[in-house]
């Protein structure tokens, strides 16, 4: 076979091989390559991520997907995703690698859905909720190998007040400790930053009276609590209280936990986490394709993706902007978003 052109040579090693100007990986029995067809990419990353192995993890990456043949158009930092210059740059790749966590991936939904870019998220966030949902780790070897074989799914994803959110909506004490954890935020956080919110909201919970509402049929009327409305099951710690959510079945999943005091809330977290508490009979679980949720008397706060929408990272004001509380109307997208999932 003949030398590839200057423009197109590469290093190789034991583990990749050229082929007709593009990269192969060997055979399990080492003897034939399998094509690998070279992709257009870019990559976002929060450096703030991963205590800071967020921008180190996305150079490793960008280096790694160049050597084994891909093309990584540009790397954005997280605040550059608003900017002309990323949009155009999605609008021309193939996909979007994220180094960060859920709130990362959160604020590029609405765009990745209108440029048909399948995603991939690398886990570097607390929580890491959309990664979870897939099985996607922070490998760089596993990036790898899901770009090479390049396996796409269609999901569903779902709008709250015309913003898109990929795993799920709620209204009561957890949207009070992402609130607040975002107001006084100052820099990185760990799973420790929420601790001192989640004992405030042990004291004080907000609980608002809510009224929900699921395809026109009043399933809460007036009762004090926690709403989460799921297009993926996952949820903080695990706990999951839209159990049975799926982001393929066109169908948002929305569970209602009664409580009229912080005991209560600790016990429904306990249930959760247990896996008792979906068999409680005050347990209120519906399925549908629109979920409305007002709040009587002063507004519940929402927090979207784990985000506190409109509230700036320090804002101590105390103001809530109208985005992070209610009402809400909360929609599905059908096989809106291209995922692409990893290789198991």
């Amino acid at each position: 076979m003949s030398e590839p052109s200057p423009t197109k040579r590469r290093t190789t090693d034991a583990r990749s091989t050229w082929n007709v100007g593009r990269w192969s990986r060997p055979s399990p029995n080492g003897t034939t390559p399998h094509p690998v067809r070279s992709r257009d990419l870019v990559l976002l990353v929060n450096k703030a991520s991963g205590r800071g192995k967020g921008e180190r993890m996305c150079a490793a990456l960008a280096g790694a997907l160049t050597d084994q043949g891909h093309r990584v158009a540009r790397t954005f930092e997280a605040h550059e995703s608003a900017s002309p210059e990323f949009s155009e740059a999605l609008g021309e790749s193939e996909g979007l690698v994220v180094v960060g966590g859920d709130g990362t991936v959160h604020h590029v939904l609405d765009q990745v859905v209108d440029a048909r870019a399948a995603l991939f998220h690398v886990p570097m966030g607390t929580e890491n909720l959309f990664a979870r949902g897939f099985g996607m780790k922070r490998r760089v070897s596993a990036v790898l190998a899901s770009v090479d074989a390049w396996r796409v799914e269609t999901v569903d994803v779902g709008v709250c007040n015309g913003r898109a959110f990929g795993v799920m909506v709620s209204c009561g004490p957890d949207a009070a400790i992402v609130h607040g954890l975002t107001r006084h935020r100052r820099g990185r956080i760990s799973h420790l930053s929420y601790v001192p919110w989640i004992v405030r909201a042990a004291l004080r919970p907000h609980l608002p009276r809510l009224r929900v509402v699921v395809d026109g049929v009043e399933v809460v009327v007036g009762r004090t609590g926690l709403v989460v409305i799921g297009n993926s099951r996952e949820y903080a710690v695990r706990l999951n209280p839209a159990h049975r959510a799926s982001m393929t079945d066109g169908l948002l999943d929305m569970a209602f936990l009664p409580a009229r005091s912080s005991l209560r809330v600790v016990s429904w977290a306990q249930g959760l986490w247990t896996g008792m508490a979906p068999r409680a009979k005050s347990l209120v679980y519906a399925q549908g394709r629109e979920v409305l949720v007002e709040a009587e008397g002063e507004a519940g706060l929402v927090q979207i993706d784990g985000e506190a929408p409109g509230v700036e990272a320090g804002d101590a004001s105390g103001l809530t902007p109208r985005e992070g509380r209610t009402p809400l109307r909360i929609t599905i997208r059908e096989r809106a978003l291209r995922v692409l999932v990893p290789v198991s």
